[in-house]
C-alpha cells in the first residue's frame, strides 16, 4: 500500500523519512514517463521526459526516482 504524501500548491509534498526523497522534495509526474522533482536538502533537481503511448507508468518513476536518490546516500 503507498501512503498519501502531502500536497503544496497542487505538487505532491515529501513530508516524512519512508520516501526515497529528502524531507521537503516536492514533485509533479505527469502522463506516461514524465516528472518533475526538486529536492532542496540536496540541492537536486530532476526532469524527466519520456515520449510514451500509455497513461502513468509507475516502475519508469518510482524505480528511476530509487536510483536517483539510493545514489546519495
Amino acid at each position: 500500500m503507498i501512503k498519501d504524501k502531502g500536497h503544496a500548491l497542487g505538487l505532491d509534498l515529501a513530508i516524512d523519512h519512508l520516501s526515497f526523497e529528502s524531507p521537503g522534495t516536492f514533485q509533479l509526474e505527469g502522463s506516461g514517463r514524465s516528472g518533475l522533482f526538486v529536492d532542496p536538502v540536496e540541492k537536486l533537481v530532476v526532469v524527466m521526459f519520456v515520449p510514451s503511448i500509455y497513461s502513468w507508468v509507475p516502475e519508469s518513476i518510482l524505480g528511476t526516482k530509487q536510483i536517483i536518490w539510493s545514489s546519495l546516500m
